[in-house]
């Protein structure tokens, strides 16, 4: 068959893969529908905790009272915790303030809206820097394959903002594939910066560009840093982040087991029926849902009988990120974007340590990087043994695989190694333009 029948054959291809990624599309927005009528539990939690700053209350420590207003209630917190259920950091909260003034159940309509841009965004940017002949797989995974996830559909269900941080990680490999090493620097900078402000662990990537000598991206992103911390200022915002790190260690000594409450909290409170037009004990729309916790800490506990307290926790960290250290600062070079994949296979490494648990809605974060894999990815490395690993671990984490125990956690598990494996096959890119930038 001469060039002129393939190239048709590949676009009719294009075509039929294009609309079934529509309907595909289409069948999952009608299916999470019913989620924007739920709780959005998580969601709740940044809502009163905004609400309560902006009242002057302290967002992390503050407790409801009967005389306060419902619309500062979370009818899901435990009235004798010392903190509530807000973990968010300041900056995050402050992004909420838009919504913190709409009736709940709009607010509710808003962040369901804003996750599926969010995924519009994140699919668009690869699409725009894809190769024509990955174009077809970028449009399939971003509108068929990734609304399907049982993660994703828990995301949808509870509110959660995991895909905020992976529409500013696309952001970010839009920006390291850009031909001017300028554009690099500069947007790829300040984006982790914004990703640092909003989520702390993301600085990990700090190192990985001081190892590598990236020191224009390094130098962008320390002085976006600085701003947005003199903003903080400005604001009024460093009680908060204060509050803030001491709500976290109080809530790692809840997770690590040294303290526990007592959990019927809308007896306790008084309250009952509806609060903002919502039904707070439904969660009939998690009933399908299988919820994995991919901790570290869980692991132990489950498997060993092994209660880790927060030290243990972080020597297990140090070593574990000392060994991905050696093993990356051990390659001869690396294009940003590559840098990009190591640093967010270690931040994945150190959130499975944190004190904290890790369901399957964290797995978001992977939609950019599977992306990034795909944008890149040449048809004769489908049959590598990194791309099968990848392969089996979003089947898993499709839950295809529900008889599987853990099945989530091991599809991630799975895809780290699988990763990690590509990582060392080859470069993301043979020669980029950013070692130019160096």
């Amino acid at each position: 068959m001469n060039s002129i029948g393939v190239k048709f054959l590949r676009q009719k291809a294009s075509f039929y893969l294009f609309i079934l990624s529509g309907g595909l599309l289409l069948f999952n927005l009608a299916f999470s529908i019913r989620y924007m009528h739920g709780p959005m539990i998580d969601f709740r939690n940044r809502i009163t905790g905004i609400r309560a700053w902006q009242a002057g209350y302290d967002p992390y420590f503050y407790k409801w009272k009967p005389s306060d207003p419902l619309s500062l209630l979370h009818p899901r917190e435990l009235p004798n915790r010392i903190v509530n259920r807000t973990t968010a950091t300041p900056s995050l909260l402050s992004l909420h303030a838009p919504l913190a003034g709409l009736y709940y159940p709009w607010a509710r309509y808003a962040w369901w809206a804003g996750q599926f841009a969010c995924l519009a965004l994140i699919g668009g940017l690869f699409y725009l820097r894809a190769p024509p002949e990955n174009k077809p797989g970028i449009i399939f995974l971003a509108l068929g394959v990734f609304p399907a996830v049982p993660g994703w559909q828990m995301h949808l269900a509870v509110g959660q903002i995991y895909i905020l941080y992976a529409a500013v990680l696309a952001a970010m490999f839009y920006f390291a594939h850009h031909p001017k090493a300028s554009w690099q620097a500069g947007g790829t900078g300040i984006l982790l910066g914004i990703l640092i402000w909003l989520r702390p662990p993301w600085a990990l990537l700090l190192l990985v560009l001081w190892a590598y000598r990236f020191f224009p991206v390094l130098k962008t992103t320390l002085m976006t840093l600085v701003c947005l911390a003199f903003i903080s200022w400005a604001a009024g915002a460093v009680p908060a982040w204060k509050s803030y790190f001491a709500a976290m260690d109080e809530f790692s000594r809840e997770q690590i087991g040294e303290m526990s409450y007592s959990d019927d909290p809308r007896e306790d409170y008084g309250v009952e029926g509806l609060i903002e037009g919502t039904d707070f004990n439904d969660f009939s729309w998690l009933e399908w849902l299988k919820v994995d916790n991919a901790s570290v800490q869980y692991a132990a506990l489950r498997l060993f009988q092994w209660k880790m307290n927060k030290y243990q926790l972080g020597v297990g960290l140090l070593l574990a990120s000392l060994l991905w250290l050696a093993w990356g600062r051990a390659r001869a070079k690396a294009s940003l974007a590559e840098l990009l994949l190591l640093g967010f296979l270690w931040v994945i490494m150190a959130e499975c340590f944190l004190p904290a648990p890790r369901h399957p809605y964290n797995f978001v974060q992977w939609f950019p990087i599977l992306l990034a894999y795909w944008q890149n990815v040449e048809a004769r490395k489908w049959q590598s043994f990194s791309f099968q690993l990848m392969l089996l671990g979003l089947l898993c984490s499709l839950g295809l695989m529900r008889w599987l125990p853990d099945g989530y956690t091991i599809g991630e598990f799975l895809l780290w190694l699988g990763l990690a494996l590509y990582l060392i096959e080859e470069r993301l890119l043979p020669n980029p333009a950013s070692t130019s930038s160096q």
